[in-house]
């Protein structure tokens, strides 16, 4: 896997940021993996419930690399 979001997240944070990432786990295994959120806007409102939603990569949106979906135990 790359190391991309390990070296952006060095640069944001000289400003006091980071990406955002989720840990997803398998209940079934228990296993857990990393993945960076990338939030989306709506662009109409769609009355009071409407929620922000999130786009989980496949690929690393900063080389290309495709994400290794396998889980750590």
């Amino acid at each position: 896997m790359c190391e991309c979001i390990d070296k952006v997240n060095e640069q944001l944070a000289e400003k006091n940021l980071t990406l955002r990432q989720v840990s997803l786990i398998n209940m079934t295994t228990g296993k857990v993996r990393q993945s960076l959120v990338m939030p989306v806007e709506r662009l109409r409102s769609e009355g009071a419930r409407s929620k922000t939603k999130h786009v989980i990569p496949s690929y690393c949106p900063f080389c290309g690399e495709k994400i290794s979906r396998e889980l750590t135990p």
